[in-house]
């Protein structure tokens, strides 16, 4: 391979950049295509789902009630738990003498 000519040892930077706008250029093409078929597939089960939409609605509307009550259930009984927790957290804790004497004088008034 003879050695390139000033020319095109010049224009080099050149075709880097329109190689690179071509590759990104096909990319964004294949993508649009891909994206028109995703599309097309998630229109046509849109279309399939719609009839049915006011049902599922409903279905879950009334299936709030129940998880209403199941989420309260475990909220109270979290709220049981750290409170046992914290009960013991404050049983085991040492008493500083002035509070002990503070609370021996608030008796005696």
């Amino acid at each position: 391979m003879p050695a390139p000519s000033m020319s095109e040892r010049s224009l080099r930077p050149l075709y880097a950049a329109a190689g690179l706008t071509d590759l990104i250029a096909s990319t964004v093409r294949v993508r649009i295509a891909e994206n028109r078929t995703e599309t097309a597939r998630r229109w046509t089960e849109l279309k399939e789902k719609v009839p049915t939409l006011p049902q599922q609605t409903v279905q879950r509307l009334f299936s709030l009630p129940g998880q209403a009550g199941s989420y309260l259930t475990a909220a109270e009984t979290r709220y049981d738990e750290l409170a046992d927790r914290g009960k013991e957290a404050v049983g085991n804790m040492p008493i500083p003498p002035w509070a002990e004497r503070f609370v021996a004088q608030q008796k005696k008034n």
